[in-house]
């Protein structure tokens, strides 16, 4: 049996996302916004 499909915007209950976990002013993470990632790819 299949439930419904989640909504546009809802979460699954162990999703967890990595900028709800991390400090966002932790110095790695203000250096990681600096990084020109698109350099790199």
């Amino acid at each position: 049996m299949l439930g419904k499909p989640p909504t546009p915007g809802q979460r699954e209950l162990f999703n967890v996302f990595l900028k709800d976990i991390i400090n966002p002013q932790h110095e790695l993470a203000l250096l990681a916004d600096k990084i020109d990632w698109n350099f790199y790819r």
